[in-house]
C-alpha cells in the first residue's frame, strides 16, 4: 500500500521517478515485516534487503527507459 500511495502522489511527475521513489519508500515497509516473520534479526538484514531491492527497480526502470524509444519508432501494422 505504500508504494501504490507514494506512486500515485507522484505520478504526475513522471512514471520513472514516481516507481523509483515508492521502492525507496516501500522496500524498507515491506522488510521490516518480512525479515520479522522470518525470524531474522531486523537491523541487521534490513540494508541488505534495502539495497536488492532498489537495485533491481533501478535496473528494471533502466531497462524499460532504454528500450521505450525502440518501441515508438517501431513499424505498425496498418488498420484496413
Amino acid at each position: 500500500m505504500t508504494d501504490l500511495l507514494v506512486y500515485q502522489r507522484l505520478r504526475a511527475y513522471g512514471w520513472m521517478w514516481a516507481a523509483l521513489a515508492s521502492t525507496c519508500v516501500g522496500a524498507p515497509v515491506d522488510s521490516v515485516p518480512f525479515l520479522a516473520l522470518a525470524g531474522l534479526p531486523i537491523w541487521v538484514a534490513m540494508p541488505g534487503q534495502v539495497w536488492v531491492k532498489t537495485v533491481a527497480c533501478a535496473t528494471s526502470l533502466a531497462a524499460v527507459a532504454a528500450t521505450r524509444p525502440l518501441l515508438r519508432h517501431r513499424p505498425r501494422p496498418s488498420c484496413r
